[in-house]
């Protein structure tokens, strides 16, 4: 859609009561997330040490979502591209828990062991994600730091683990997650090794995606991109406009990566996670 400005605006033709909307204009603002165990009108940036915010992505309604008028998600005339999941038993789990600043602790209650995880504090932290594609008791954020530990320490037959970190267990505060399962066919976390060439094929998810997020392990930040993206653009979760040279395109078999060194540098190590449209749409 393009910004209008508006002070409280509908998107509509999402197909379905979203759970979860990802949003990133082309334009020098940060991607937003906003989850339904969130608090009514919040939203978090993926990608800065804001707490939740308000006036982006404001709430969700059968078809549709609302956005406010911040420069983040409507500011007039800018493009934005969107993603929108549901969650589905067994695939997609929405959840909160609250900190307890213990060592470690664990949040059951997923329903099955999750393969992708994504953590989001409602304090002044990043939030921060695992695959189960990423080196043992290692997590990132989506911003441009590498792989750490501290974080999202392993996948549990019902939940995860989360160690000491203020992005992950702080005391007294409230995180909000989304846990997914690798399903064949519709959901895939995977790795691979950039080639330093114009572009580069991943074939591994083995059917066409809907979105598909790819992070290096080190200091750059992740690129996404929604189908609904045309041409063969994506965009970063920092503040940066779009690029032609991260994700571009979407394949019968996977999706192919361009140039730039956030997804395609000689010799360096990418985690991607890509989901096909079973629950998700944009």
């Amino acid at each position: 859609y393009t910004g209008n400005g508006a002070a409280s605006r509908t998107i509509t033709g999402v197909g379905f009561r979203p759970e979860i909307v990802i949003i990133k204009g082309d334009i020098t603002e940060s991607a937003v997330i906003r989850t339904a165990t969130m608090p009514s009108g919040t939203s978090k940036q993926l990608a800065q040490d804001q707490p939740m915010i308000t006036n982006r992505i404001i709430g969700f309604a059968d078809d549709s979502f609302q956005i406010g008028n911040d420069a983040d998600v409507n500011a007039s005339g800018v493009e934005y591209a969107w993603v929108a999941f549901s969650s589905s038993p067994g695939d997609l789990k929405l959840g909160s828990y609250t900190g307890t600043g213990n060592i470690l602790r664990n949040v059951t209650g997923v329903g099955f062991q999750p393969e992708l995880v994504f953590v989001l504090g409602s304090n002044s932290k990043r939030p921060v994600w695992r695959s189960s594609a990423m080196p043992s008791l290692q997590a990132m954020d989506f911003d441009d730091f590498a792989l750490r530990t501290g974080l999202i320490n392993s996948f549990l037959s019902d939940g995860f683990q989360v160690s000491w970190n203020d992005e992950v267990n702080q005391s007294g505060v409230v995180y909000h997650y989304i846990a997914w399962n690798a399903t064949p066919g519709a959901i895939d976390v995977g790795q691979y090794t950039g080639n330093g060439l114009s572009e580069q094929r991943i074939r591994s998810p083995g059917f066409k995606p809907e979105w598909v997020l790819v992070k290096y392990g080190g200091d750059l930040p992740a690129v996404q991109k929604p189908q609904g993206l045309d041409g063969h653009r994506s965009g970063f979760a920092t503040p940066e406009i779009f690029t032609e040279q991260g994700v571009r395109d979407m394949e019968a078999d996977g999706f192919k990566v361009g140039s730039d060194q956030s997804v395609n540098a000689t010799g360096r190590t990418y985690y991607y996670a890509a989901f096909e449209d079973r629950n998700v749409h944009n």
